[in-house]
């Protein structure tokens, strides 16, 4: 059994990773493939993957960051090269 927070949120799985849309658990799967495939074959775009790592849950990175979403200090527009 798997236990700890997510946003305050206490949450028990039987399986180490776990999907999270809003604040509600909607899938719990072994590895994170399994679950990468749920999300994007559910077209559930507002879930978020969590590993537990044997103390708490750990946003598990999935998607790729959109560079145009990212902050506009962050990256500075090159014209040439």
């Amino acid at each position: 059994m798997y236990g700890g927070t997510i946003e305050k949120h206490v949450v028990y799985s039987s399986h180490p990773i776990v999907v999270v849309e809003g604040v509600i658990v909607i899938g719990s799967f072994r590895t994170t493939q399994e679950a990468v495939n749920f999300v994007r074959g559910a077209a559930k775009f507002a879930a978020l993957i969590f590993r537990h790592d044997g103390q708490e849950w750990v946003k598990h990175p999935f998607r790729e960051v959109n560079p145009l979403l990212t902050p506009s200090k962050a990256r500075k527009p090159r014209l040439f090269g």
